[in-house]
Protein backbone atom coordinates (compact mmCIF):
# COMPACT_ATOMS: atom_id res chain seq x y z
CA UNK A 1 0.00 0.00 0.00
CA UNK A 2 2.77 2.46 0.89
CA UNK A 3 4.52 1.97 -2.44
CA UNK A 4 1.26 2.45 -4.35
CA UNK A 5 0.49 5.65 -2.43
CA UNK A 6 3.88 7.13 -3.25
CA UNK A 7 3.20 6.67 -6.95
CA UNK A 8 -0.46 7.67 -6.95
CA UNK A 9 0.07 10.82 -4.88
CA UNK A 10 2.95 12.39 -6.80
CA UNK A 11 0.72 15.19 -8.05
CA UNK A 12 -0.90 16.17 -11.33
CA UNK A 13 2.34 17.37 -12.94
CA UNK A 14 4.02 13.98 -12.62
CA UNK A 15 1.25 11.40 -12.09
CA UNK A 16 2.22 7.87 -11.19
CA UNK A 17 -0.07 5.35 -12.84
CA UNK A 18 -0.47 1.78 -11.66
CA UNK A 19 -1.24 -1.37 -13.63
CA UNK A 20 -4.61 -3.07 -13.77
CA UNK A 21 -3.37 -5.85 -11.50
CA UNK A 22 -1.96 -3.38 -9.00
CA UNK A 23 -5.23 -1.47 -8.99
CA UNK A 24 -7.16 -4.69 -8.44
CA UNK A 25 -4.83 -5.77 -5.66
CA UNK A 26 -4.82 -2.47 -3.76
CA UNK A 27 -8.59 -2.04 -3.95
CA UNK A 28 -9.11 -5.62 -2.84
CA UNK A 29 -6.84 -4.79 0.11
CA UNK A 30 -9.04 -1.78 0.90
CA UNK A 31 -12.29 -3.75 0.53
CA UNK A 32 -11.00 -6.41 2.92
CA UNK A 33 -10.85 -3.67 5.56
CA UNK A 34 -7.09 -3.77 5.90
CA UNK A 35 -6.46 -0.19 4.80
CA UNK A 36 -6.00 2.62 7.29
CA UNK A 37 -8.65 5.37 6.85
CA UNK A 38 -5.93 7.96 6.25
CA UNK A 39 -4.33 5.78 3.57
CA UNK A 40 -7.67 5.11 1.93
CA UNK A 41 -8.50 8.82 1.89
CA UNK A 42 -5.10 9.64 0.40
CA UNK A 43 -5.51 6.96 -2.26
CA UNK A 44 -9.01 8.10 -3.29
CA UNK A 45 -7.85 11.72 -3.35
CA UNK A 46 -4.73 10.96 -5.36
CA UNK A 47 -6.70 9.07 -8.03
CA UNK A 48 -9.30 11.83 -8.09
CA UNK A 49 -6.73 14.59 -8.62
CA UNK A 50 -5.16 13.05 -11.71
CA UNK A 51 -8.00 10.85 -12.98
CA UNK A 52 -8.00 7.09 -13.35
CA UNK A 53 -6.74 5.28 -16.45
CA UNK A 54 -8.97 2.69 -18.18
CA UNK A 55 -6.67 -0.06 -16.87
CA UNK A 56 -6.93 1.21 -13.29
CA UNK A 57 -10.70 1.51 -13.55
CA UNK A 58 -10.91 -2.06 -14.81
CA UNK A 59 -8.82 -3.26 -11.87
CA UNK A 60 -10.99 -1.44 -9.33
CA UNK A 61 -14.13 -2.83 -10.98
CA UNK A 62 -12.90 -6.42 -11.04
CA UNK A 63 -11.88 -6.28 -7.38
CA UNK A 64 -15.38 -5.11 -6.46
CA UNK A 65 -17.25 -7.57 -8.70
CA UNK A 66 -15.28 -10.42 -7.11
CA UNK A 67 -16.95 -9.56 -3.78
CA UNK A 68 -20.50 -9.28 -5.13
CA UNK A 69 -23.05 -11.47 -3.34
CA UNK A 70 -25.69 -13.41 -5.23
CA UNK A 71 -29.10 -11.83 -4.66
CA UNK A 72 -31.61 -13.71 -6.81
CA UNK A 73 -31.98 -15.84 -9.91
CA UNK A 74 -31.17 -14.36 -13.30
CA UNK A 75 -34.09 -13.13 -15.44
CA UNK A 76 -33.74 -13.46 -19.20
CA UNK A 77 -33.36 -10.18 -21.14
CA UNK A 78 -33.53 -8.10 -17.95
CA UNK A 79 -32.31 -4.49 -18.15
CA UNK A 80 -30.13 -3.20 -15.33
CA UNK A 81 -30.66 0.49 -14.51
CA UNK A 82 -27.17 1.61 -13.54
CA UNK A 83 -28.22 4.95 -12.07
CA UNK A 84 -26.08 7.44 -10.15
CA UNK A 85 -25.97 6.64 -6.46
CA UNK A 86 -25.70 10.31 -5.47
CA UNK A 87 -29.22 11.07 -6.72
CA UNK A 88 -30.56 14.42 -7.89
CA UNK A 89 -30.66 17.91 -6.41
CA UNK A 90 -31.49 20.24 -9.32
CA UNK A 91 -34.62 18.63 -10.71
CA UNK A 92 -37.04 15.76 -10.10
CA UNK A 93 -37.00 12.04 -10.86
CA UNK A 94 -39.16 11.07 -13.85
CA UNK A 95 -37.73 7.54 -13.95
CA UNK A 96 -40.40 6.01 -11.65
CA UNK A 97 -43.28 6.73 -14.04
CA UNK A 98 -41.17 5.82 -17.09
CA UNK A 99 -40.35 2.57 -15.34
CA UNK A 100 -43.99 1.47 -15.16
CA UNK A 101 -44.68 2.54 -18.74
CA UNK A 102 -41.75 0.40 -19.92
CA UNK A 103 -42.85 -2.47 -17.66
CA UNK A 104 -46.31 -2.23 -19.20
CA UNK A 105 -44.61 -2.76 -22.55
CA UNK A 106 -43.11 -6.03 -21.30
CA UNK A 107 -39.62 -4.98 -20.12
CA UNK A 108 -38.12 -6.57 -16.99
CA UNK A 109 -35.75 -4.28 -15.08
CA UNK A 110 -33.58 -4.20 -11.97
CA UNK A 111 -31.55 -1.55 -10.19
CA UNK A 112 -29.45 -0.82 -7.12
CA UNK A 113 -28.10 2.09 -5.07
CA UNK A 114 -27.73 3.50 -1.60
CA UNK A 115 -28.41 6.82 0.09
CA UNK A 116 -25.97 9.48 1.30
CA UNK A 117 -23.38 9.31 -1.47
CA UNK A 118 -21.25 12.31 -2.53
CA UNK A 119 -21.00 14.59 -4.33
CA UNK A 120 -24.68 15.54 -4.56
CA UNK A 121 -25.95 13.54 -1.58
CA UNK A 122 -29.35 13.69 -3.26
CA UNK A 123 -32.24 11.21 -2.96
CA UNK A 124 -32.31 8.37 -5.47
CA UNK A 125 -35.29 7.50 -7.64
CA UNK A 126 -35.96 4.49 -5.41
CA UNK A 127 -37.08 6.88 -2.64
CA UNK A 128 -39.77 8.22 -4.95
CA UNK A 129 -40.76 4.74 -6.08
CA UNK A 130 -40.97 3.56 -2.47
CA UNK A 131 -43.32 6.40 -1.59
CA UNK A 132 -45.48 5.56 -4.64
CA UNK A 133 -45.97 1.93 -3.58
CA UNK A 134 -45.77 2.46 0.21
CA UNK A 135 -42.72 0.22 0.49
CA UNK A 136 -39.48 0.77 2.37
CA UNK A 137 -36.44 -1.42 2.77
CA UNK A 138 -33.07 -2.26 1.32
CA UNK A 139 -34.22 -5.13 -0.87
CA UNK A 140 -37.35 -5.95 -2.80
CA UNK A 141 -37.91 -8.47 -5.53
CA UNK A 142 -41.13 -8.23 -7.52
CA UNK A 143 -42.23 -9.35 -10.95
CA UNK A 144 -40.99 -6.87 -13.52
CA UNK A 145 -38.63 -4.92 -11.26
CA UNK A 146 -36.07 -5.78 -8.57
CA UNK A 147 -33.94 -3.53 -6.37
CA UNK A 148 -31.07 -4.05 -3.93
CA UNK A 149 -29.26 -1.63 -1.66
CA UNK A 150 -25.47 -1.73 -1.90
CA UNK A 151 -25.17 -3.09 1.64
CA UNK A 152 -27.09 -6.20 0.55
CA UNK A 153 -24.80 -7.32 -2.26
CA UNK A 154 -21.38 -5.77 -1.62
CA UNK A 155 -21.19 -4.73 2.07
CA UNK A 156 -17.42 -4.21 1.87
CA UNK A 157 -17.93 -1.34 -0.55
CA UNK A 158 -20.83 0.00 1.51
CA UNK A 159 -18.52 0.30 4.52
CA UNK A 160 -16.43 2.86 2.62
CA UNK A 161 -19.37 5.25 2.47
CA UNK A 162 -18.45 7.07 5.68
CA UNK A 163 -14.97 7.90 4.37
CA UNK A 164 -16.49 9.00 1.07
CA UNK A 165 -18.99 11.24 2.85
CA UNK A 166 -16.21 12.94 4.81
CA UNK A 167 -14.22 13.53 1.61
CA UNK A 168 -17.35 14.97 0.01
CA UNK A 169 -16.30 14.63 -3.63
CA UNK A 170 -16.79 12.12 -6.43
CA UNK A 171 -14.25 9.32 -6.72
CA UNK A 172 -13.80 6.37 -9.08
CA UNK A 173 -16.21 4.48 -6.79
CA UNK A 174 -19.03 6.65 -8.17
CA UNK A 175 -18.21 5.29 -11.60
CA UNK A 176 -17.89 1.59 -10.81
CA UNK A 177 -20.64 1.11 -8.22
CA UNK A 178 -23.46 1.81 -10.68
CA UNK A 179 -22.06 -0.87 -13.01
CA UNK A 180 -22.11 -3.73 -10.47
CA UNK A 181 -25.37 -5.32 -11.73
CA UNK A 182 -26.33 -7.35 -8.63
CA UNK A 183 -29.06 -9.32 -10.41
CA UNK A 184 -26.77 -10.27 -13.31
CA UNK A 185 -28.97 -8.69 -15.97
CA UNK A 186 -27.97 -9.27 -19.58
CA UNK A 187 -28.49 -5.64 -20.67
CA UNK A 188 -27.55 -2.38 -19.00
CA UNK A 189 -28.29 1.32 -19.29
CA UNK A 190 -26.01 3.64 -17.35
CA UNK A 191 -24.68 7.17 -17.58
CA UNK A 192 -21.69 9.48 -17.72
CA UNK A 193 -21.27 13.12 -16.77
CA UNK A 194 -18.25 13.81 -18.97
CA UNK A 195 -17.53 12.79 -22.57
CA UNK A 196 -14.20 10.97 -21.96
CA UNK A 197 -16.07 8.43 -19.84
CA UNK A 198 -18.20 7.15 -22.72
CA UNK A 199 -15.34 5.01 -24.01
CA UNK A 200 -14.09 4.10 -20.52
CA UNK A 201 -17.48 2.88 -19.33
CA UNK A 202 -18.44 1.17 -22.57
CA UNK A 203 -15.16 -0.76 -22.78
CA UNK A 204 -15.48 -1.81 -19.15
CA UNK A 205 -19.02 -3.11 -19.67
CA UNK A 206 -18.12 -4.78 -22.93
CA UNK A 207 -15.36 -6.75 -21.20
CA UNK A 208 -17.83 -7.60 -18.42
CA UNK A 209 -19.92 -9.46 -21.01
CA UNK A 210 -23.15 -7.48 -21.23
CA UNK A 211 -25.32 -8.38 -24.20
CA UNK A 212 -26.55 -4.84 -24.89
CA UNK A 213 -24.92 -1.66 -23.54
CA UNK A 214 -26.41 1.85 -23.45
CA UNK A 215 -24.46 4.77 -21.98
CA UNK A 216 -26.29 8.10 -21.67
CA UNK A 217 -25.22 11.65 -20.85
CA UNK A 218 -28.57 12.71 -19.45
CA UNK A 219 -30.10 15.01 -16.87
CA UNK A 220 -27.71 15.62 -13.95
CA UNK A 221 -25.40 13.06 -15.52
CA UNK A 222 -28.11 10.39 -15.24
CA UNK A 223 -29.97 8.04 -17.59
CA UNK A 224 -33.04 10.23 -18.09
CA UNK A 225 -32.78 12.09 -21.44
CA UNK A 226 -33.20 15.85 -21.60
CA UNK A 227 -36.78 16.89 -22.46
CA UNK A 228 -35.73 20.32 -23.77
CA UNK A 229 -32.68 19.53 -25.92
CA UNK A 230 -30.75 16.74 -27.62
CA UNK A 231 -29.23 13.98 -25.49
CA UNK A 232 -26.06 12.16 -26.50
CA UNK A 233 -25.79 8.43 -25.92
CA UNK A 234 -23.72 5.46 -26.97
CA UNK A 235 -25.52 2.26 -27.93
CA UNK A 236 -23.31 -0.79 -28.33
CA UNK A 237 -20.31 1.40 -29.10
CA UNK A 238 -22.01 3.74 -31.57
CA UNK A 239 -22.89 7.36 -30.78
CA UNK A 240 -26.39 8.69 -31.44
CA UNK A 241 -28.69 11.49 -30.26
CA UNK A 242 -32.22 11.71 -28.93
CA UNK A 243 -34.03 14.84 -30.10
CA UNK A 244 -37.42 15.26 -28.34
CA UNK A 245 -38.60 17.72 -31.00
CA UNK A 246 -38.63 14.92 -33.59
CA UNK A 247 -41.40 13.14 -31.67
CA UNK A 248 -43.39 16.17 -30.48
CA UNK A 249 -42.21 15.56 -26.91
CA UNK A 250 -40.29 18.74 -26.18
CA UNK A 251 -40.98 20.18 -22.73
CA UNK A 252 -39.21 22.34 -20.17
CA UNK A 253 -36.78 20.71 -17.80
CA UNK A 254 -38.25 20.99 -14.29
CA UNK A 255 -36.32 23.31 -12.00
CA UNK A 256 -36.08 23.13 -8.25
CA UNK A 257 -36.14 20.15 -5.96
CA UNK A 258 -39.61 18.85 -5.06
CA UNK A 259 -39.81 16.74 -1.94
CA UNK A 260 -40.22 12.97 -2.24
CA UNK A 261 -43.97 13.00 -1.62
CA UNK A 262 -44.56 15.65 -4.29
CA UNK A 263 -42.44 13.72 -6.79
CA UNK A 264 -44.36 10.54 -6.02
CA UNK A 265 -47.72 12.24 -6.64
CA UNK A 266 -46.45 13.72 -9.90
CA UNK A 267 -45.24 10.34 -11.17
CA UNK A 268 -48.51 8.63 -10.21
CA UNK A 269 -50.41 11.35 -12.06
CA UNK A 270 -48.43 10.55 -15.20
CA UNK A 271 -49.07 6.81 -14.86
CA UNK A 272 -52.80 7.55 -14.59
CA UNK A 273 -52.49 9.49 -17.88
CA UNK A 274 -53.76 12.67 -16.29
CA UNK A 275 -53.04 16.10 -17.78
CA UNK A 276 -49.46 16.52 -16.60
CA UNK A 277 -46.83 18.83 -18.07
CA UNK A 278 -44.08 16.24 -17.50
CA UNK A 279 -45.81 13.38 -19.32
CA UNK A 280 -43.73 13.95 -22.45
CA UNK A 281 -40.54 13.56 -20.46
CA UNK A 282 -41.76 10.25 -19.01
CA UNK A 283 -42.66 8.98 -22.50
CA UNK A 284 -39.25 9.94 -23.86
CA UNK A 285 -37.53 8.22 -20.93
CA UNK A 286 -39.64 5.09 -21.37
CA UNK A 287 -38.77 5.03 -25.07
CA UNK A 288 -35.09 5.07 -24.15
CA UNK A 289 -35.58 2.18 -21.69
CA UNK A 290 -37.32 0.19 -24.43
CA UNK A 291 -34.44 0.87 -26.82
CA UNK A 292 -31.85 -0.08 -24.19
CA UNK A 293 -33.66 -3.34 -23.47
CA UNK A 294 -33.81 -4.29 -27.14
CA UNK A 295 -37.62 -4.26 -27.10
CA UNK A 296 -37.61 -1.71 -29.96
CA UNK A 297 -35.06 -0.77 -32.61
CA UNK A 298 -35.58 3.02 -32.54
CA UNK A 299 -36.66 5.83 -30.24
CA UNK A 300 -39.60 6.50 -32.58
CA UNK A 301 -40.84 2.94 -32.15
CA UNK A 302 -40.31 3.25 -28.40
CA UNK A 303 -42.29 6.49 -28.22
CA UNK A 304 -45.22 4.96 -30.13
CA UNK A 305 -45.27 1.86 -27.94
CA UNK A 306 -45.00 3.94 -24.75
CA UNK A 307 -47.87 6.20 -25.80
CA UNK A 308 -50.07 3.20 -26.53
CA UNK A 309 -49.19 1.65 -23.15
CA UNK A 310 -50.04 4.84 -21.28
CA UNK A 311 -53.20 5.71 -23.20
CA UNK A 312 -54.57 2.14 -23.08
CA UNK A 313 -54.21 2.00 -19.30
CA UNK A 314 -51.64 -0.81 -19.32
CA UNK A 315 -49.10 1.35 -17.47
CA UNK A 316 -51.64 2.13 -14.75
CA UNK A 317 -52.65 -1.52 -14.43
CA UNK A 318 -48.99 -2.55 -14.19
CA UNK A 319 -48.40 0.01 -11.46
CA UNK A 320 -51.48 -0.98 -9.46
CA UNK A 321 -50.62 -4.69 -9.61
CA UNK A 322 -47.03 -3.96 -8.62
CA UNK A 323 -48.08 -1.76 -5.70
CA UNK A 324 -50.54 -4.32 -4.35
CA UNK A 325 -48.39 -7.40 -4.96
Amino acid sequence: MDNILKRVCRGCMNPGHITKEEAKSVFDYILKGEGDPVQISAFLTGIRMRGETPEELEGFYEATVARKRKISKKVKNELDLGVNYDGKIKTLHILPSALFIAMGCGVNMSSHGTEGVPAKFGPGFIKVLGKMINTEGSLFIKEGFRYADQKEFVPELYKLKEIRKKLGFRTFINVIEKLLNPFNAENIITSVAHNPYFEKVYNLLNKAGFKRITVVKGVEGGIEPYPDRKTTLMLDGEFMEIDPSLYGLTSDLPKGNLNIEEQAKLNISIIKNENNIYKNWALLTSALLLLASGKVSSIKEGVDLSKDCLESGRARKTFEEFASG
